[in-house]
């Protein structure tokens, strides 16, 4: 069910891509056009952010104890003076808690790569967290596989806890 569901709302997203798109043509605009005119200064400046700290950690950290992770998303204040940069590490626990540490211990080197690469007034000061929503996803995922299972086994007693209402 949750694959027809996001499947569903994929072919929803893409028909309305389609419906902007035409409406534009009739202005003789383009729809990237039409996303640097409407998407703030600082939407683009966190999606740079996050572009670029994604492209250093990849290729420019060498630490034996980075493994795999992703940048979620950037959050930059007002002044653009500081970021908070929530990434998420795959593997065990002990794996994930090493790439965390490595990553932060790097904040300094992964800002003046960023300067280096980004042309702005000031370089903002740079906090790496730790993005759960990837495992919080994961849980509820499992959470809905286990009732999905549970529904599609007629005749077995609920779990414990559970009326069966």
């Amino acid at each position: 069910p949750m694959e027809r569901i996001n499947e569903r709302i994929e072919d929803i997203i893409e028909l309305a891509k389609g419906h902007l798109t035409d409406f534009l043509k009739i202005y003789g605009v383009h729809l990237n056009d039409v996303k640097v005119l409407i998407m703030p200064q600082d939407a683009r400046m966190r999606e740079l952010i996050q572009a670029e700290v994604a492209s250093i950690i990849r290729e420019e950290l060498k630490d034996p104890r980075i493994g795999f992770v992703t940048v979620m998303h950037v959050e930059l204040a007002d002044n653009l003076r500081h970021a908070d940069i929530y990434i998420s590490p795959m593997g065990t626990d002990q794996q994930k808690k090493a790439t965390f540490k490595a990553i932060r211990s790097a904040t300094p080197f992964i800002r003046r790569l960023l300067g280096e690469r980004i042309k702005i007034k000031f370089i903002p000061e740079i906090t790496v967290k730790w993005d759960h929503s990837g495992e919080h996803a994961d849980t509820v995922f499992r959470l809905l596989r286990e009732l999905e299972q549970e529904q599609a086994a007629p005749g077995e007693t609920p779990r414990e806890g559970n009326s069966g209402d």
